[in-house]
């Protein structure tokens, strides 16, 4: 028997040249499509870095508060704090001793003396003035 030659089919050259140019867009687009990707990813994982520090900072300075509170708490339950607040706030005393209540200055009077105090200038010059022509 003799063996038979198959023939070979020849592709046209513009579908071979169609092929081509689909897998090269095809590629192109793969290739864009997945850095497009890779930068979105990037950028969300930096803020997420940033949300993190501050989240960080934000928690470390809650964590120092509550530890500041917590000694306030434990100040404020003491009996000498007690005592304190008793005696400064409402006037409490012990036996034997007296209350003494220093009033603070009004701020009207403070701005009363400074005006004063130029005009008391002005009449030093009036008078250096009256004294320099005499």
């Amino acid at each position: 028997m003799v063996a038979k030659k198959s023939k070979k089919r020849k592709t046209p050259k513009k579908q071979n040249l169609a092929t081509k140019i689909f897998w090269f867009f095809g590629c192109i687009f793969l290739l864009v499509y997945l850095s497009y990707s890779n930068i979105r990813i990037f950028f969300e994982q930096y803020e997420n870095n940033k949300n993190l520090t501050q989240l960080n900072e934000a928690a470390d300075s809650l964590q120092s508060q509550k530890i500041k509170l917590s000694a306030e708490l434990n100040i404020t339950g003491s009996e000498e704090y007690v005592e304190k607040v008793a005696r400064e706030e409402f006037g409490y005393k012990k036996e034997g001793e007296q209350v003494v209540v220093i009033k603070k200055e009004e701020g009207n009077s403070l701005a009363e003396a400074n005006q004063s105090d130029n005009l008391q200038f002005f009449k030093n010059i009036k008078e250096w003035i009256i004294n320099l022509f005499k």
